[in-house]
């Protein structure tokens, strides 16, 4: 039964004398006696009264809205009567699982954010709620709830407005493959989210949404911005289906490479450079090997480089058309070896 202090607001009555409104104090508790001859009544207000189960609504067929936020609440329950119910409030109450409304099928409108959930624990949604919902609901709240996906909410066909601030959610691909999924979405709202610090999130999501799309996290969503993201998606979707359908070619690496530069002399033709080929084996191509090819410098390859470093090179020193009178040879001694100097 009610509590005498303080008493009650007295019902709503409109003109033809029946109930259509009740709001109780806060801190009060209800029972069946409280509403069980309100026959007609619509709406009912019943947040911060420390109920801690939902019951004694079996009479109230035509409620309409239903206020019960702030309360001790663990578990929806007990609203398979309330057919008519169009919007529920179940927000900072201690609910772990949505679940419960099988039979509302009317519900447009429902809040169910700011759940006290123990440490490391989130909002869950039971599929055959889930499958009610997505004929009917179009507003739906689940601020922080510490959310870290929102795949199961892919078959709310109907919703419009979809707030989902101060959660945990961060996979920009599972937001976009979800929100492409609703036909009818005008405004979404995710700030405080890890996935809004992601580069150009909002571009993402635009491009992913239909055309429905009005708002995002507060901002406008213009035509003009649609229709210019759309199209550079269908652009980048398109040219990486052209990559994954050309075949990858794998070129076979010949010293004798004619066919390439066949405007060039027959000499220059059959020259290459060996860090061609090296290059190409160190790559992974295939490489034939033709000896009728010139290599290019003709003296210098691997092998005799490798030779060369091992040895001592002596310069050679080619005279022409030089006389022996300018030649003032002089000896020396250095380090034991003999060093002849020519002056030209």
């Amino acid at each position: 039964m009610l509590r005498h202090e303080p008493p009650p607001l007295p019902p709503k009555k409109n003109s033809s004398g029946y109930n259509h409104g009740i709001t109780l104090h806060p801190y009060h508790t209800f029972s069946k006696g409280d509403i069980s001859r309100c026959k007609n009544l619509t709406v009912l207000y019943l947040h911060n009264n420390f109920i801690e189960k939902i019951g004694n609504l079996q009479h109230a067929v035509n409620l309409t809205h239903l206020y019960l936020q702030k309360n001790k609440i663990s578990k929806i329950e007990n609203l398979q009567y309330l057919k008519n119910l169009k919007k529920l409030y179940l927000s900072r109450n201690c609910i772990a699982v949505l679940e419960g409304l099988e039979a509302l099928t009317n519900l447009e409108e429902l809040h169910i954010d700011k759940q006290q959930l123990p440490p490391g624990e989130s909002l869950y949604f039971d599929p055959r709620t889930i499958k009610t919902l997505s004929t009917c609901v179009r507003v739906l709240n689940l601020s922080n709830n510490n959310l870290i996906s929102i795949t199961d909410l892919t078959p709310l066909q109907e919703i419009r407005w979809f707030i989902s601030r101060d959660n945990q959610l961060s996979d920009l691909g599972d937001i976009c493959s979800t929100v492409q999924q609703w036909p009818y979405i005008g405004c979404v709202e995710i700030q405080g989210n890890p996935v809004c610090t992601v580069l150009k999130y909002r571009d993402k999501i635009i491009g992913a949404a239909s055309s429905s799309l009005a708002s995002l996290d507060g901002k406008d969503v213009t035509e003009t911005t649609r229709t210019f993201l759309k199209r550079f998606e269908w652009n980048k979707a398109n040219n990486m289906k052209k990559t994954e359908s050309t075949p990858k070619i794998h070129p076979v690496v010949s010293k004798n490479v004619k066919s390439l530069a066949r405007q060039f002399p027959i000499g220059v033709q059959q020259t290459i450079s060996h860090t061609i080929l090296a290059d190409a084996e160190m790559m992974g191509f295939p490489v034939k090997r033709n000896s009728s090819t010139n290599m290019f410098p003709g003296w210098r390859n691997r092998d005799e480089e490798a030779e060369c470093s091992s040895k001592i090179n002596i310069p050679r020193l080619f005279l022409r058309h030089t006389s022996t009178s300018h030649i003032d040879k002089k000896q020396d001694k250095a380090d034991g070896c003999n060093i002849t100097a020519l002056q030209l």
